[in-house]
């Protein structure tokens, strides 16, 4: 699999060509646009109704009042993005390459990373890279859209040693080639993490009903209990992720397309 993935990167790099300065000019506008984009967090509301939820409430001894949400990644397609005018950084990466395809310049996503000298450790990110003088070039919409004065286009392709350092890339992608871990392979190292943060949730809301600490008994309880949770979370984490990346990068989506064509208008006008 691994050499299938190199072959295609190498095919998909011999074939690169350089953005003409029209097609750099437009994709500049196109990019300073993003400043009118929200950025919005994936946090889905859960329900968790029935039998093992009965049973935490006479764990606790009540009957509860839970608003239970989970926080993951769910990856929008470029129609979607553009309808809520907002996304998180997955969905503006995916949005920009798909503009940057269609208008006939090599771009990808990618996912990995970064730390920045004010970071504390590193962050999980999604950005973009175009070909741009014989080499993969970073532009990150996101950053627009966060600090809006963010970094100047011009300034990623002709500065681009002022990017926060990159630590590690997962995955590379566009419309046609994928490198490194898929989306939903890389959540499965998140299954234990989620799974005890469910266990967590309970133990903490059984504390402040009760009072107390829950006994080696009831943590047992509790624990059981939280695996109901764990599989009903879970589900929505996968729901999320795509099981191939690459469909979501649409140069020819008509809200693209017609996204395209205002930003030509107004910049006539």
């Amino acid at each position: 699999m691994g050499w299938l993935l190199l072959a295609q990167e190498e095919k998909s790099i011999s074939t690169l060509k350089e953005p003409t300065k029209a097609q750099l000019v437009l994709l500049e506008k196109v990019y300073n646009e993003f400043r009118n984009f929200q950025y919005i967090p994936d946090v889905f509301p859960m329900e968790w109704e029935g039998y093992w939820r009965e049973r935490f409430e006479r764990l606790c001894g009540r009957k509860l009042d839970l608003e239970i949400t989970v926080e993951t990644d769910y990856y929008q397609i470029p129609s979607e993005t553009l309808k809520r005018r907002g996304g998180d950084c997955e969905d503006l990466a995916i949005l920009f390459v798909s503009i940057a395809k269609n208008l006939g310049i090599s771009a990808r996503a990618v996912s990995g990373s970064y730390q920045g000298p004010r970071d504390p450790k590193p962050l999980n990110h999604h950005w973009t890279e175009i070909y741009y003088r014989g080499k993969w070039q970073i532009v990150d919409p996101t950053l627009l859209v966060i600090r809006k004065k963010g970094i100047p286009f011009k300034k990623f392709i002709d500065n681009p040693e002022e990017y926060p350092t990159i630590i590690r890339i997962y995955c590379k992608y566009d419309d046609k080639v994928i490198e490194g871990i898929l989306p939903r392979e890389r959540a499965e190292a998140e299954k234990e993490r989620v799974k005890k943060e469910a266990f967590d949730f309970l133990q903490n809301v059984f504390r402040n009903k009760r009072q107390r600490e829950p006994s080696e008994i009831e943590l047992k309880e509790i624990s059981l209990i939280s695996e109901d949770l764990f599989k009903k979370g879970w589900a929505v984490v996968q729901a999320g992720y795509p099981e191939d990346p690459r469909t979501l990068i649409q140069p020819d989506n008509p809200e693209v397309k017609s996204w395209i064509e205002k930003i030509k208008s107004s910049s006539k006008g």
